[in-house]
């Protein structure tokens, strides 16, 4: 095996681990859904009103990570148990 293959398959490990924990019965899901446009609001409107989701919009496009880095972060650590 290449070595370019082990770490894309350690992410891949990594980040299935990372979904079963946040996935997990009991835990408190959340959602980020981003409105310009909003594309994705079948999904929120599948969760919104489930007590076990927490909902939050950002007015930005799905490249929530590069318009809007701080409210992101401020969202996922609010997620964290």
């Amino acid at each position: 095996m290449r070595s370019r293959e082990a770490e894309y398959l350690s992410i891949d490990s990594a980040i299935a681990a990372f979904g079963r924990l946040c996935l997990a019965p009991g835990r408190q899901k959340t959602y980020v859904l981003a409105t310009e446009p909003a594309r994705f609001t079948q999904f929120d409107d599948k969760v919104k009103n489930n007590p076990g989701w927490t909902v939050h919009t950002l007015p930005c496009t799905t490249f929530i990570q590069l318009e809007m880095p701080d409210e992101l972060t401020a969202v996922l650590v609010q997620a964290i148990p």
